[in-house]
């Protein structure tokens, strides 16, 4: 069991091979402990004190187990500061992990949340309503301040204010940032001076309107690039009012010039609180929760308002793996004060082969491009009187191989 700070928000917590777990709080302590470790070694600590720590992220090398994490750190007094501090967590077998500053600077008011990093380019990316801040940092540079490289990316905005439309996360696909917003998938070239590849500078800006949605939340999985020109990113994102949606988006970057890139997003999954949204089901698909009798047919098919045979639920956290085939989430119904968390698996196109559609028959032949009922199984139910309480759900995922 790890031992809670006592009066401290935490802000996150991440899982490295089932074995280390990076803690960040607000109050500007950053713990890492080892949960195969021994005595002195399981545990490593540092501080940004007296800073407070407004934002982060991080990634993960698995083959030399670094570990990059970038925070945020601000201060009222005496006068507002903020500035962003980039670290490299050195994880070991044998030994405590060890915190190494690699640089320190200075950031504007509108560097607001830490989104991406990527530490082969050296670059950092924030975001602050609807416009991207990108830095970059030098490799000899560590604890010291210094001013880097940066510049502003604005998205496109729409009629609505920014705060309805704002950007959530970011990723580094290629040459370009594929950025996820409220209403919308963009992306954005990489400023040429930002960006080492031989792609051509002229990059044209792509994007995605979610014409139903509007999502609050996002989880994406790790980039996947398949051959030279195409990429694929896979993301689960969070309607507080229709529910849960997996998409997967296809960045095409061909490598004539003549050729224009494209971006395709396509809604695969769906575990929707609104009925009347039709989807199909693989036959394999089974919750734990079984549907009332009321709502099965003769034949034991499910008529189409069934896919959502439990009554309407509330989910208050989910995570996705890495590798976009697993996922979770906390739900609780209507009319219980039960929290229910749910795990479900991703299946493969050629899974996908023994799937039925829900419905009648005459609404079958229109269900044929309907996403997948994202359906999934109750792992554990917790009784949950307090519905004040707050907590962060983390996924870990075994290094394959």
């Amino acid at each position: 069991m790890l031992q809670p700070r006592v009066r401290s928000c935490l802000l996150g917590l991440e899982v490295f091979l089932d074995r280390w777990v990076l803690a960040i709080y607000a109050d500007g302590f950053l713990n890492v402990w080892d949960l195969e470790g021994e005595g002195q070694s399981r545990w490593a600590n540092t501080t940004i004190h007296p800073d407070q720590c407004a934002s982060y992220t991080s990634t993960f090398d698995t083959t030399s187990l670094r570990v990059t994490l970038a925070v945020v750190a601000s201060r009222i007094l005496p006068a507002i500061s903020r500035k962003a501090m980039v670290y490299e967590i050195q994880l070991s077998e044998t030994c405590a992990p060890t915190f190494n500053v690699i640089c320190v600077f200075p950031l504007s008011a509108s560097s607001s949340t830490a989104r991406r990093l990527d530490v082969s380019k050296g670059l950092l990316a924030f975001s602050q309503l609807c416009t991207i801040s990108l830095f970059r940092w030098p490799s000899n540079h560590r604890d010291d301040i210094f001013e880097s490289d940066s510049c502003n990316i604005r998205t496109y905005q729409e009629e609505r204010e920014e705060m309805y439309t704002t950007i959530h996360t970011l990723e580094f696909v290629g040459p370009y940032i594929l950025v996820l917003k409220t209403r919308s998938v963009e992306i954005h070239p990489i400023p040429p001076q930002f960006c080492n590849t031989n792609t051509p500078c002229t990059l044209p800006t792509l994007r995605h309107h979610f014409r139903k949605y509007s999502f609050r939340d996002f989880c994406v999985a790790q980039v996947e690039k398949n051959g030279d020109d195409t990429y694929v990113v896979k993301f689960l994102a969070s309607d507080v009012i229709q529910g849960l949606f997996f998409f997967s988006s296809t960045i095409t970057i061909p490598s004539n010039p003549l050729e224009e890139p494209t971006l395709h997003v396509d809604l695969v999954y769906i575990h929707s609180m609104i009925p009347s949204i039709p989807v199909r089901r693989l036959k394999q698909n089974e919750h734990a929760l079984q549907p009332s009798d009321e709502a099965s047919g003769s034949s034991g098919r499910l008529v189409l308002n069934t896919g959502h045979v439990r009554s309407p639920f509330f989910v208050s956290a989910f995570a996705m793996g890495p590798q976009g085939m697993r996922g979770v989430w906390i739900e609780r119904r209507r009319g219980t004060m039960a929290k229910h968390i749910v795990t479900c698996r991703f299946t493969t196109e050629t899974e996908e082969e023994g799937e039925e559609l829900l419905g009648d028959s005459e609404a079958e032949a229109g269900l044929a491009d309907a996403p997948i009922l994202l359906d999934g199984r109750v792992v554990h139910t917790l009784k949950s009187p307090d519905l004040n309480g707050t907590g962060f759900l983390v996924l870990a995922i075994r290094c394959p191989g």
